[in-house]
């Protein structure tokens, strides 16, 4: 019996201590869970990807094109030589982009040639002017004689008509008669040789008054080649190249150098032929020298060329402007974006939101790629995007006024992905 006590009270014993231990387990498990620290949790919406965006831009834009060309000066020549000689001085002080004046001299040719040409001529002239006189002389000799030849002509005809008159009266013989008609003929002789001889005077009159002319015309040349030997500058500017030295031999046509005024200068753009129709005189154009995008010039069209480029497929637009420092000089490779007088409505959209032709778009907090259909660019800031940027893309396909355009788009941004589009200038929550 007491045995059986024993092991009934031991298990009795054991049932209650192993009661309390597993009581102070769940008691020390419960405390844990309870004072514990619990995470923040954070709502789904902050959880999605910021997304840079601006509102969707549909502005009045004038059409812009944009063409190339280079700065050429509108007067310039080449200073050419007009007769064949020798360099024999030049200017002082004469070097290429020497300041030069319209008649300043240039190049010095020999001019002994031409002189002697000059001195020849006019002597020519001299021996032609005295055998003129000469003539003169001759002539008036002539002419005095002519008139008593007609009058020893007359009494000859009045001496064979008394004599004619006496043999019909029985008074003479035909020896008489035949005396008288000869003397008759003999000065008629006379008279034809004098008037042959002032006809011949006549011709040897206008054979010398053509060389007197010809050798004019000679002394003129040789005067002229003279002074051309002096090779002055045509307008006023800088000497762009000299490009004969002293002693060296030059022919007629040579050019000697160049002279360029950089006060008055054009650019020639050359714009697609598919611009033609929206160009016209007196549009807007922003030149800009290519390398220094940020210094502007603004002027106008002055000119259009009639004709199309068939293998460029462009058309020429003449630009004129004036010299601004050192920034625009002859040969320098300018820009220049051309704008249409009239403005019409377009969607406008940063050039850098554009990636392999596809525009970003965030709808209803959804990401939405399109085709970016560009109509053409446009260098321009819009300050009320927020965005510094000035070269803008004029987009052919139509937004909604609700979208909100990626500012720098990236591959983790596919069609359907969730994002949260923040504006420029909002701040990180």
């Amino acid at each position: 019996m007491p045995s059986t006590y024993s092991k009934f009270l031991s298990v009795i014993t054991r049932f209650f201590v192993g009661l309390i231990i597993l009581s102070g387990a769940i008691g020390i498990f419960l405390f844990l869970v309870t004072t514990k620290q619990q995470p923040i949790q954070t709502p789904h919406q902050k959880n999605l990807p910021h997304v840079r965006v601006i509102s969707a831009l549909q502005v009045n834009v004038k059409r812009q094109w944009r063409g190339f060309g280079s700065v050429t000066a509108m007067d310039t020549t080449d200073v050419p030589t007009r007769v064949t000689s020798t360099v024999i001085a030049i200017a002082d002080a004469l070097e290429a982009g020497s300041l030069v004046r319209k008649g300043q001299l240039l190049v010095q040719l020999d001019d002994s040639d031409f002189l002697r040409q000059e001195e020849i001529a006019h002597q020519n002239l001299t021996g032609i002017d005295e055998e003129r006189k000469n003539l003169a002389v001759q002539e008036t000799y002539l002419k005095k004689r002519l008139i008593l030849q007609l009058e020893q002509q007359e009494l000859a005809v009045s001496q064979h008509k008394r004599t004619t008159d006496l043999i019909a009266r029985g008074a003479g013989t035909q020896q008489d008669v035949d005396r008288a008609r000869e003397a008759v003929l003999s000065k008629e002789q006379s008279v034809l040789q004098t008037r042959e001889k002032i006809q011949l005077l006549t011709h040897q009159r206008g054979q010398l008054n053509a060389q007197h002319q010809a050798q004019a015309s000679a002394l003129r040349r040789a005067g002229e080649d003279v002074s051309r030997c002096q090779i002055i500058s045509l307008i006023d500017g800088i000497l762009e190249s000299l490009d004969v030295e002293v002693g060296e031999h030059v022919t007629s046509g040579r050019r000697i150098g160049r002279v360029v005024n950089p006060t008055q200068m054009e650019v020639q753009l050359k714009l697609p032929a598919s611009a033609r129709a929206s160009v016209q005189v007196g549009d807007e154009v922003v030149l800009s020298a290519v390398g220094e995008e940020d210094h502007l010039t603004h002027t106008t069209i002055s000119r259009i060329s009639p004709v199309d480029d068939p293998d460029m497929r462009t058309f020429n637009v003449y630009v004129e402007l004036r010299s601004n420092g050192k920034r625009w000089v002859p040969g320098r490779f300018a820009q220049g974006v051309v704008k249409a007088a009239e403005p019409t409505a377009h969607w406008l959209v940063p050039g850098r939101s554009i990636a392999a032709d596809r525009l970003t778009l965030v709808r209803q907090g959804v990401i939405v790629t399109l085709g970016a259909k560009s109509d053409f660019l446009v260098r321009q800031a819009y300050p009320q995007t927020g965005l510094s940027d000035t070269n803008w893309t004029a987009l052919k396909i139509a937004l909604l006024p609700e979208d909100l355009v990626v500012i720098t788009p990236s591959r983790t941004l596919t069609d359907g992905k969730k994002v949260r589009p923040m504006l420029v200038g909002e701040n990180l929550p």
